[in-house]
């Protein structure tokens, strides 16, 4: 079947728009992810006011991508536009932080109950070394220390192979060490399961066959951070 001049012509026409717009969509991720590291590493301080043009002009870019990553991450929660005086990053208190570890909590004891007895057993001595090194430094709260339990969670998230799980996981991970930049809790617990706190601890217990013990074990080690940060919002 031959194409008339007509219908080749339209073809091409949405073939072309359509790769326009995949390229801008990509583009617009770029530079997402590009101020998302910078909020995080705190390049860009809470407080900060960002004017779109000037971002723009510093990644070199139009203006359609960026006010595209700005608006995904005032969704997220990083950026808030202002009435007269544009969009400002966020900046983060302690209600913030236990907002992200309340739903952190959720997603976490849905994964323990998945992956606890066979699947941790399997993954024990990949996960072992990190929790070691976690409760070697596991003092107060800090970057360093908050991007290596960041990494352990993590991989415990992977295990249960849930791409949704993982991905809304993810997120909020980041919106943590967004919110270190101001977090100064100590982690403290007056639980007489002091050794849940501990990353080891927790894993002696996710190796158990039986769900609901799986389940009290991450509420209980996330609970520490918990009790921490209710701690200085009573204060």
């Amino acid at each position: 079947m031959m194409l008339s001049r007509e219908m080749a012509k339209s073809m091409i026409a949405r073939s072309l728009i359509e790769k326009g717009k995949a390229e801008s969509t990509s583009l617009a991720s770029q530079v997402y992810e590009t101020l998302l590291d910078m909020l995080i590493s705190n390049q860009i301080p809470p407080g900060t006011i960002l004017n779109r043009r000037e971002v723009a002009n510093s990644l070199k870019v139009s203006v359609a991508p960026v006010l595209e990553a700005f608006n995904r991450l005032e969704w997220e929660g990083y950026l808030q536009t202002l009435p007269r005086k544009g969009t400002i990053v966020v900046i983060p208190d302690s209600s913030d932080v236990m907002d992200n570890l309340v739903a952190r909590e959720a997603l976490e004891v849905q994964a323990a109950r998945i992956i606890c007895g066979d699947i941790v057993k399997k993954n024990y001595e990949k996960l072992l070394p990190l929790a070691i090194e976690l409760d070697s430094t596991f003092i107060s709260v800090d970057r360093s220390n908050i991007t290596l339990e960041n990494q352990f969670h993590g991989m415990l998230m992977k295990l249960t192979k849930n791409k949704a799980l993982i991905s809304m996981h993810e997120m909020l991970l980041e919106k943590r060490l967004f919110y270190s930049i101001h977090e100064t809790v100590m982690y403290q617990s007056s639980s007489s399961d002091r050794h849940l706190d501990t990353h080891q601890g927790l894993l002696l217990k996710l190796e158990s066959d039986n769900p609901d013990e799986a389940e009290k074990a991450i509420r209980i080690h996330l609970g520490t951070t918990r009790f921490a940060i209710e701690s200085v919002r009573t204060k």
